[in-house]
């Protein structure tokens, strides 16, 4: 029942304002995740496996160091963001009630969502419409614009949202259930439910634990859902890491109660950094070797591979945002960290515009890649405060 009591009860502590060090790093932490999507989607413009809106996949050795770039990014990047994310849900959840948090969870997931698919996909899609339209001309084959724009492509960045939705809702759920329970409990023996969760320091064999069931949990999910899988329905493109981001989320809600972030102790950064160079040891050899019964040591070698460096790579990022950057915020850092979650929505159609502008530069992909990003990156901030000065935008993102 530990992690039921996790989920279920309420903070021991009052909920910390959020002008505190605590809350400045780890927005200093989210503003850098956010600035390495940016960055991510850049390189996936000109890397040897190249599937961005605006392809231009490169043949020279810079293109496959953008695709080393890519897959560093994947095996941990996006569970550090379940993690963040999940670590404001249940003091969310406590001060709203779960009613209040369901909807503006709804709100504040499904617009961005909507918002996309609407009106930032097509804007995304009008070059290749363009460039498909044309080839269909010089075949003579008839094309619709129109209805390319309206239907093709998928939600983008935005499965993000899809997923970070779902585990909200399945948090609430889990929430109403135990209530429920809890309220059944007391009725008919008369005791309570626990009122609060010990915070204290994360012992090192829940880190151990917390290694070996996201290890299995992958390795037994590879067999379903190989690597470099695509779901087109809700737009996820990379379904394999499903389990970590999952339980990250989960991590992320029981730091929340029992305060492990803030408690983690300094010298988890040397095991923390083996783990991540051991899992680069076991997991490059494999990259995109196929994985299932007949490749079982593949199999193994991605899963505690993956494992392990998500898992020392967040430990790391961890402690030193906690440690360098816990300075209280300034203008700069608030001005950034408010324009995140609109950044990180609009970004793709900055990306698109500025590598259309770029096609005609004769250069190497990484260095055609760092042009777009070093332009692109103020231009998406610039472009998210302009549309955060409207109120409405303001409200949800």
């Amino acid at each position: 029942m530990a992690l039921a009591d996790a989920l279920a009860a309420p903070l021991v502590r009052p909920t910390p304002k959020r002008t505190g060090s605590r809350v400045d790093w780890i927005d200093r932490l989210r503003i850098w995740l956010t600035v390495l999507v940016v960055a991510h989607h850049a390189a996936d413009t000109y890397a040897t496996i190249s599937d961005w809106y605006v392809p231009e996949p490169g043949r020279d050795a810079s293109a496959f160091g953008l695709t080393v770039f890519l897959t560093v990014n994947q095996t941990y990047f996006m569970g550090l963001f379940f993690l963040l994310s999940g670590l404001f849900v249940p003091r969310s959840a406590d001060r709203k009630g779960l009613g209040r948090f369901t909807r503006d969870r709804l709100l504040r997931l499904g617009v961005p969502i909507v918002a996309y698919v609407v009106v930032i996909r097509p804007l995304c899609l009008i070059y290749a419409a363009i460039y498909l339209n044309r080839r269909a001309a010089a075949n003579g084959h008839s094309f619709s614009i129109a209805r390319y724009l309206a239907f093709g492509g998928d939600p983008g960045v935005t499965w993000f949202l899809e997923v970070l939705l779902a585990f909200t809702l399945g948090y609430v759920l889990i929430r109403l259930c135990l209530g429920r329970l809890a309220r059944t409990r007391v009725g008919r023996h008369g005791d309570t439910a626990p009122e609060g969760v010990p915070v204290r320091a994360p012992r090192p064999w829940m880190l151990l634990a917390f290694a070996g069931v996201l290890a299995a949990a992958t390795l037994a999910w590879h067999w379903l859902t190989p690597s470099g899988s695509y779901w087109p329905g809700v737009g996820l493109p990379s379904p394999d890491y499903l389990p970590q981001y999952l339980l990250f989320f989960v991590a992320g809600v029981a730091a929340s109660r029992r305060g492990w972030l803030d408690r983690l102790s300094r010298w988890y950064a040397i095991p923390a950094g083996l783990a991540a160079l051991f899992g680069v040891v076991l997991y490059a050899p494999v990259v995109g070797q196929p994985v299932g019964l007949a490749q079982l040591s593949t199999g193994v070698a991605t899963a505690v591979g993956q494992t392990l460096f998500a898992i020392g790579s967040t430990i790391l990022l961890v402690l030193l945002f906690r440690t360098v950057f816990a300075r209280p915020a300034g203008r700069l850092t608030r001005l950034l960290a408010n324009q995140s979650m609109a950044v990180y929505v609009t970004h793709p159609a900055v990306l698109v515009a500025v590598a259309v502008a770029l096609r005609p530069l004769a250069a190497p992909s990484a260095v055609k890649a760092a042009i777009l990003f070093a332009i692109s990156a103020p231009l998406c901030w610039a472009v998210a405060w302009l549309l955060r000065r409207i109120r409405v935008v303001r409200a949800v993102v």
